[in-house]
């Protein structure tokens, strides 16, 4: 609602309400001698005229509201076949066009309005909020073209207009942009580590396999001790040896020389 229109209802009803006040308070004997008093004043008995011209006023416009305002019908013929009417109701375009704003997940409507004749004649209002801050002009021309589309599929060839207002949006910072972001990501990681990029950007040779299985020549017999054992036996070797070279002679042998 408009603040004209609002205002003129505000003057209306405390028009009225003064109105009925003068008339039914000295009817049960309440402030009959003070609104006497105050309608023979000539400043009074003007003001009360004027109150009565505006009660006067704005029942003749809502008489003729009420009876030259057409009525919005609570389904709408979209086409007829063989005779037979086919029908859509003014919630399912609603619907329709809620999901068109809302499809992907920028904008939000708050509000949609639809008018429409029973022959057709759609006219669709759609109060929309963005979630962050939009260019209106070219986010308006591009959402106006898919509610026709979206709209069309339902209602046919029988809308007339659709109007849209933009409201403040919910948060006024810039939409991320996570294209651009993985970008910037790509060039500053390839700035900080060139050569992994040389060497990820060239091809790789192909490894050659290593053999896992260790063949042993047949004939040959290999006897593999571990390294503690054989430094013991070759101790013990030594051993050996020195007990020999430093055996004595018998001194019989010495004495028959």
């Amino acid at each position: 609602m408009s603040g004209f229109k609002r205002l003129c209802m505000f003057v209306f009803g405390l028009a009225g309400m003064a109105c009925l006040a003068i008339l039914v308070l000295p009817w049960y004997g309440i402030y009959q001698h003070g609104i006497a008093t105050v309608l023979a004043n000539p400043i009074g008995g003007t003001a009360a005229l004027v109150l009565a011209c505006i009660t006067g006023l704005g029942l003749l416009v809502c008489l003729l509201g009420a009876l030259f305002t057409p009525r919005n019908p609570h389904s709408v013929i979209v086409s007829v076949v063989d005779g037979d009417e086919v029908q859509v109701t003014r919630d399912a375009i609603r619907a329709q066009a809620v999901h068109t704003i809302e499809r992907d997940g920028t904008l939000t409507a708050r509000s949609v309005n639809v008018k429409a004749k029973k022959r057709g004649h759609v006219r669709v209002f759609c109060r929309i909020q963005p979630n962050n801050t939009v260019n209106v002009a070219t986010l308006g021309a591009e959402l106006h073209d898919r509610l026709m589309l979206g709209l069309a599929e339902i209602c046919g060839d029988t809308v007339d207009s659709v109007t849209i207002e933009f409201v403040d949006p919910v948060t006024h910072d810039e939409p991320v942009n996570f294209d651009s972001l993985e970008a910037s990501y790509a060039n500053t990681m390839a700035k900080a580590h060139p050569a992994s990029a040389e060497s990820e950007s060239q091809p790789t040779a192909p490894e050659v396999p290593v053999a896992e299985d260790i063949r042993v020549p047949m004939g040959h017999t290999t006897a593999l001790r571990p390294l503690q054992l054989e430094s013991e036996a070759n101790d013990d070797d030594d051993l050996s040896v020195d007990m020999d070279i430093t055996e004595e002679v018998p001194t019989t042998d010495r004495e028959g020389s």
